[in-house]
C-alpha cells in the first residue's frame, strides 16, 4: 500500500526533517529580525507520524508519494495587525523558492454565503544558497501568516469541531458569520488606529514648538516632549548637581502621567508654563527630597546608579504637590492622596505616614510662595 511506503519513507528520513524544522524556523526569523518586523510569535512544526497516517487515510485525497504532501514541516507567523501580513509576505517571497501552484490566500476565497476568518498560506522550499545544507533542499515547506485575531478565530474554530458550514447546525450559522464579520472589522480598525497613532506622533514635535494649548498630556506627547531642549536642559542640571549622566532611556512615563494629572497640568504648555516658574528652586528641593526618602525608604541620591530623561519631571511633580497649600495640615491631606494615588492604593495609612515624613523634613527649608495652578488639580473637590 502507497500508505506504508510514505510513512516508511517519513520515519526514514525523520531527522532530517527535524534539521528542516530548526534550519527553517532560524532562517526565517533572522529575516524577520534583518526587516524589522515585529510579530506577536513565530512557531514551527513537524507532523507526528501519526497525524501524516490520518491525513492520507482521508477519503477526499490520493497521495502517490510523500513530495505531495507540502504540510510535512510546517511554521506559523502571528502578526499583530493586518497590514503586517503583506509585509512578511514579501519577506518570504524574496527570500524562499515560492511553490505558487500550491500556494493560496485563503483571505480572499469566502464569498458572502460561506463563514469563516482565514490566513495567507505558502508552499516553498529552501533558496540554494551556500548556507543551506543540501540535503534540506526540495523539501516542501509551508508558512502561514495571520493575525492574532484570525489566529484566535482559527484556534476556536478548532476547538469547537467545525470546518464547514454544511457541520454547524443551520440556526447556529448566522451567529458564527457575525462573529468572522466582527473580527474582520477589528483588524481594519487596529490597522487604522496604527495609522493614526504613527501620523499624530509624527505631528507631535511641530504642534509642542508651536506651544500648541491643544496638546493634551498622554504617553506619546510627553514621551516628544521630554526629548525637547526644555526638558533636556532640566534633566542636565539635576543630574549634573546629583553627580550622574542623563541616560538615554526614559523616566516610567505612565508614572509621570499620574503625577503631572494630579497637580492639575493637562497640557505640554501646563508643564513649560511649570518648568518656567519653578526650575531654579527644583535644585535645592531635590537635595531636601532625597532627605526625606532616606527617612521613608532608606534611599538617597548615592543609590542612584543613572539619572533617565524626564525625571525632572518627577520631582517637578512633587514639588508641586508640596506647594499647593500653605497650612501645613493641608499640605498633609494632599500628600496623603498624592502617596495613596501613587503607591498605596489600598494602604491609607501608610501614604499618610509617607506624606507626614515628607512634610516633616520640608518643614524647616526656606520656602517660595505656594503654588498656585489656574487649572484645578484633579483631587481638588475632595479637599473642599
Amino acid at each position: 500500500m502507497k500508505t506504508d511506503v510514505i510513512l516508511d519513507d517519513y520515519t526514514n528520513n525523520f531527522s532530517i526533517y527535524q534539521q528542516l524544522q530548526s534550519f527553517v524556523s532560524d532562517y526565517l526569523a533572522s529575516l524577520l529580525k534583518l526587516h524589522k518586523l515585529k510579530v506577536h510569535s513565530l512557531t514551527s512544526r513537524i507532523k507526528a507520524p501519526e497525524s501524516l497516517k490520518a491525513k492520507i487515510l482521508r477519503p477526499d485525497k490520493t497521495y502517490q508519494n510523500i513530495n505531495e504532501i507540502k504540510d510535512l514541516c510546517a511554521l506559523r507567523v502571528v502578526t499583530y495587525f493586518e497590514d503586517g501580513i503583506e509585509q512578511i509576505a514579501s519577506v518570504i517571497e524574496a527570500n524562499f523558492q515560492v511553490d505558487l501552484s500550491h500556494s493560496i490566500d485563503k483571505r480572499r476565497i469566502l464569498d458572502s454565503s460561506q463563514f469563516g476568518y482565514s490566513s495567507l498560506h505558502y508552499v516553498v522550499t529552501l533558496p540554494a544558497k551556500a548556507a543551506v545544507p543540501s540535503d534540506l533542499l526540495g523539501i516542501p515547506i509551508e508558512i502561514q501568516i495571520r493575525t492574532i485575531l484570525q489566529h484566535a478565530w482559527a484556534e476556536i474554530e478548532h476547538d469547537l469541531g467545525y470546518k464547514s458550514a454544511e457541520s454547524i447546525p443551520s440556526h447556529m450559522r448566522r451567529k458564527f458569520s457575525r462573529l468572522a464579520g466582527l473580527l474582520e472589522i477589528a483588524d481594519e480598525e487596529f490597522v487604522a488606529i496604527k495609522k493614526y497613532l504613527r501620523s499624530y506622533e509624527q505631528d507631535l514635535s511641530t504642534r509642542i514648538a508651536q506651544k500648541s494649548q491643544s496638546v493634551s498630556i498622554d504617553a506619546l506627547s510627553l514621551s516628544s516632549f521630554i526629548d525637547s531642549e526644555k526638558v533636556e536642559s532640566l534633566d542636565d542640571r539635576i543630574a549634573d548637581n546629583l553627580g550622574l549622566c542623563l541616560e538615554d532611556d526614559k523616566f516610567f512615563i505612565e508614572y509621570l502621567i499620574k503625577i503631572l494629572s494630579f497637580v492639575g497640568l493637562k497640557s505640554i504648555c501646563d508643564i513649560e508654563s511649570a518648568i518656567d516658574l519653578y526650575q531654579d528652586d527644583l535644585p535645592d528641593f531635590v537635595e531636601v527630597y532625597f532627605q526625606f526618602t532616606q527617612k521613608a525608604w532608606k534611599f538617597n541620591s548615592k543609590n542612584l546608579d543613572r539619572f533617565l530623561k524626564g525625571y525632572s519631571l518627577f520631582f517637578l511633580g512633587h514639588l508641586l504637590a508640596y506647594r499647593m497649600h500653605t497650612l501645613e495640615i493641608k499640605k498633609l491631606e494632599t500628600l496623603s492622596q498624592f502617596y495613596q494615588r501613587l503607591d498605596y492604593p489600598n494602604n491609607k495609612e501608610l501614604a499618610k505616614h509617607i506624606a507626614s515624613l515628607f512634610v516633616e523634613t520640608m518643614r524647616n527649608q526656606s520656602q517660595p510662595q505656594p503654588y498656585s495652578p489656574i487649572y484645578e488639580p484633579v483631587h481638588q473637590r475632595s479637599l473642599q
